[in-house]
């Protein structure tokens, strides 16, 4: 529910297939909220390593080119300390709590408090989303230079969480 929720908001701003949105969160159910609201869209979740910081994060937001970022409390000070080099345009800094007495930062939005007057039912953009197209950006380790971003695509994303249901939690 949450994830179509999400979803729907993120077409009602204009976020469409093919459009990249930074992903800032640790491990944790909006993660994959997160993660499924942008694929139901079409859009492309640039996955952050949360251990990121400075000028290597900056990198690998630049390279995603990403028109929102979704951002968990906990990585909220290691993005803010370079903010100012991103391209993210105000108004476009999405934020979770951790705790629902946390208060939302200036300058963001509350994702859970938007989200809640949006339709449950999935998006027809979903059936738009093919096999082949691109899913979300993975990081290299940057262990040559800086991190680069790799394209994992719907098909992979498929056929791995499908595997993992069945193995980890024998789903049917």
């Amino acid at each position: 529910m949450a994830a179509n929720r999400l979803a729907n908001y993120l077409l009602s701003v204009g976020i469409k297939k093919g459009d990249s949105v930074a992903i800032f969160i640790e491990n944790r159910p909006e993660l994959l909220i997160s993660v499924l609201a942008c694929s139901k869209v079409g859009a492309i979740s640039a996955m952050l390593n949360t251990s990121q910081k400075g000028k290597v994060l900056a990198h690998s937001i630049d390279i995603a080119k990403p028109s929102f970022i979704i951002s968990g409390e906990e990585c909220y000070n290691a993005y803010e300390d370079i903010r100012t080099t991103s391209s993210i345009n105000a108004g476009r800094h999405l934020f979770f709590r951790d705790a629902s007495s946390s208060p939302i930062p200036k300058g963001w939005l509350d994702t859970e408090a938007l989200i809640c007057e949006f339709d449950t039912s999935n998006p027809l953009s979903t059936n738009l989303v093919h096999s082949d197209d691109p899913c979300f950006y993975i990081y290299t380790s940057g262990t040559t230079g800086l991190p680069k971003a790799v394209i994992f695509n719907h098909g992979r994303f498929m056929k791995a969480s499908g595997s993992f249901g069945v193995a980890a939690v024998r789903l049917t």
